[in-house]
């Protein structure tokens, strides 16, 4: 009994403790985040995160000033800050200098949306690309996955509300017609599509998709047309097991189920009307089986941190030599320009910044002792 209270009393301290700053493990990756932020560099803002853009596995990569990066690990950052009794230091002012940078990537126009790569200063697409890469006419447009993650980030109600109304005015455009870059059964339906744009063809995205959901729901935001018919689609695409059997084709952008799980987990956490309560138990069991064919230790941080929102008690089991080797190659975001350029390999981006971020949210759901520094 005296050994059973003494057990009691340091679970209490140890919770107590976490429950006012990051543990030491957590606290020393958190710095090791903030090293990473730019302070002074040639080619990146002061604020920004580093992220290098690359085709080939064995070609030397390139460096990718985006903003996806930054408003990514801030966004995860403000999620993990909320779960704190009291606010950490270090995490308002990652948070907080990211946010700075933000309005370099508004719509030219002025309009609510975000692009992918910086609006203004040096407006260059495929930056530190080729002649050909780099021209202006191969601008992406605005999409709504940054424009998404930015306002999560962000965390304005002021600013989420106009474009909340751009999402929705878009969506419903008179001229819009059925979506052919995705699979058949798919593209009739009036889903959150993936850019804002009406010169080249539409995608459907599934993370994208979550993403917006995420900001419909955070915000509070009731579900227009356009939003049912997201869940709508949301909801087959699971019920056909696209995501497990076809997650390039149903999630072009990110191309992988790990990362479809990890956001559909997410995006269940928001849902307080309960509209995907009836997935839960198949996510789970997909989450289940893709931990058991996954030899990525980067994407089982992602599956057990899934496991974790959706509240249940997972046994991670985490190779921490193999995870540390693959923060500085795991890919995080993924794009085949088929329609700018013909038929080229798909062209992907890492950050380590990303993906310790990832690693941290991990452990402040674990609190395993991982032993990466």
């Amino acid at each position: 009994m005296k050994k059973l209270r003494l057990y009691l009393f340091v679970l209490l301290v140890v919770n107590f403790c976490f429950g006012q700053t990051l543990r030491q493990q957590e606290r020393a990756i958190l710095q090791r985040i903030e090293s990473l932020q730019v302070e002074e560099h040639p080619f990146y803002d002061s604020g920004l995160f580093p992220s290098q853009r690359y085709w080939f596995k064995n070609a030397a990569p390139v460096e990718d000033n985006n903003v996806f990066t930054t408003a990514s690990i801030a966004f995860i950052l403000r999620l993990i800050q909320e779960r704190l009794e009291s606010p950490d230091s270090i995490l308002t002012s990652i948070i907080n200098k990211s946010v700075s940078n933000f309005h370099k990537y508004s719509n030219r126009n002025g309009e609510a949306t975000y692009n992918f790569w910086q609006t203004s200063g040096e407006d260059i697409p495929f930056p530190n690309g080729s002649r050909l890469l780099s021209r202006k006419a191969h601008r992406l447009p605005d999409d709504y996955d940054d424009t998404s993650i930015i306002e999560l980030a962000k965390g304005d109600e002021i600013s989420a509300m106009k474009v909340r109304e751009k999402m929705v005015s878009y969506a419903l455009r008179d001229n819009r017609k059925p979506v052919e870059q995705t699979p058949s059964k798919y593209k009739n339906y009036k889903a959150y599509e993936v850019f804002f744009v009406d010169k080249m063809e539409q995608q459907y995205d599934l993370v994208v998709m979550c993403n917006v959901l995420t900001f419909v729901f955070r915000q509070g935001y009731g579900l227009n047309s356009v939003g049912v018919e997201t869940v709508e689609l949301m909801k087959q695409m699971v019920e056909d097991s696209a995501h497990m059997t076809r997650p390039d084709a149903v999630a072009p952008s990110y191309r992988t189920t790990s990362w479809i799980l990890y956001h559909i987990a997410r995006l269940m956490t928001f849902d307080n009307s309960g509209l995907f309560n009836d997935l839960r138990t198949r996510i789970v069991a997909d989450i289940q089986l893709n931990l058991r064919q996954t030899d990525s230790e980067m994407e089982k941080i992602l599956l057990y941190t899934s496991l974790y929102r959706l509240g249940e008690s997972p046994k991670p089991e985490i190779l921490a030599r193999i995870l540390k080797a693959e923060i500085d190659s795991f890919t995080f975001f993924q794009f085949k320009p088929t329609q700018l350029f013909g038929m080229l390999p798909v062209m992907k981006w890492k950050s380590q910044a990303f993906n310790w971020t990832l690693v941290l949210e991990f452990l402040t759901y674990s609190q395993m002792d991982l032993m990466l520094e």
